[in-house]
């Protein structure tokens, strides 16, 4: 365990993207892996990132991403994390979409294991510890490309609500936006 803590004290993985719809910076799954595979070699450790499906409810489809560190034949740590797999998402193949799932949940398993903090920033604060950030939703753009672009990305209305409430101040207004964008979209898909 003190070459897990040793690379977790080390590793070091910035945001080097970022997203200009939803105006933030994020890491992805493959700075994680680039940024951790010298720390590996350096502590002679292994890192395997296995991905499976589960069905555990209403017929959704989970990638279950499981991230294992060894250190020989000894087991260290595993994490887990799950993403749901849309059934569609306009501009891709099935293959895209399940790919999208995967990095999605093995990132968050490498965050778990290396302990990466998605929130710690400034970028993430919530509007009352960083005051500048605050930025109210401009229910004009809600009510054109925007909220149906959080919707498709998400997949369901709480998981698009969610996503906004991380960086924006989310009137039950909106959150009722996107629940109706939501069942316009499950009327024409029936």
């Amino acid at each position: 365990m003190d070459k897990l803590m040793q690379i977790r004290k080390e590793l070091q993985v910035p945001k080097s993207h970022y997203n200009s719809f939803g105006g933030f910076k994020y890491r992805s799954c493959e700075d994680i892996l680039n940024a951790v595979k010298p720390l590996l070699e350096t502590h002679g450790l292994t890192l395997t990132i296995t991905d499976r499906l589960e069905c555990p409810c209403n017929g959704w489809v989970f990638v279950v991403a499981q991230a294992r560190l060894m250190d020989g034949e000894c087991v260290l740590a595993v994490t887990e994390s799950m993403a749901r797999q849309p059934e569609s998402k306009k501009g891709m193949d099935d293959s895209q979409i399940s790919g999208c799932a995967s990095s999605y949940a093995r990132k968050y398993a490498l965050n778990g294991l290396f302990l990466i903090d998605d929130v710690g920033d400034a970028d993430m604060q919530t509007p009352a510890e960083n005051p500048a950030k605050k930025k109210p939703v401009d229910m004009t753009a809600m009510k054109t490309d925007k909220g149906k672009a959080f919707l498709l990305a998400f997949g369901d209305p709480y998981a698009a609500i969610a996503e906004l409430q991380k960086s924006k101040d989310v009137t039950p207004e909106v959150e009722d936006y996107i629940k109706g964008l939501y069942r316009e979209n499950s009327k024409r898909e029936a």
